[in-house]
């Protein structure tokens, strides 16, 4: 980063298998940009990414990619050639999510944009959420996070 001409850091947010690395594929592969393509699964580690981006020049956003369908992604998690257990897909999806609503409420200046993705017809497509204000944000993380139960009982419920 210290090196690099590029001026924009993108960190990018979502539990596993919510479709980060596509979304990168589509929408920012051919962009000046230094992209970290993880799940962002704390506070303290965004914070030291944001604060070391900031250090060397860098503009920094957070793109947070959240699937429309939790059951889809954990499909897609456990058809995946790396095996991990499943709670990781949970630990992910809950970390990531907290860690976001943290960064918002800390008043981070990074800016951060929520696409949720679908599919449909031709494929995975992403639709970028948008928000009135501050505080709609923070209502939508509020009430958009999860506890392992309820991811285990939304994935178990077959008749959704």
């Amino acid at each position: 980063m210290k090196s690099s001409a590029y001026k924009t850091v993108v960190l990018l947010s979502g539990g596993s298998a919510s479709g980060k690395t596509e979304f990168v594929s589509e929408y920012l592969v051919n962009q000046d940009l230094i992209i970290f393509d993880g799940t962002l699964p704390s506070f303290e580690g965004a914070k030291i990414k944001i604060d070391f981006a900031k250090k060397h020049g860098k503009n920094i956003r957070i793109s947070a990619i959240w699937p429309d369908d939790i059951k889809v992604a954990f499909a897609a998690f456990l058809s995946r050639d790396r095996k991990y257990p499943d709670e990781y897909f949970y630990k992910t999806h809950i970390d990531s999510r907290q860690a976001l609503l943290e960064i918002v409420l800390s008043k981070n200046t990074a800016p951060i944009t929520i696409y949720r993705n679908f599919f449909d017809q031709s494929g995975i497509s992403y639709r970028e959420m948008s928000f009135q204000n501050r505080k709609s944000l923070i209502d939508y993380l509020q009430t958009n996070q999860y506890t392992q139960r309820e991811l285990l009982d939304t994935i178990a419920n077959i008749n959704d």
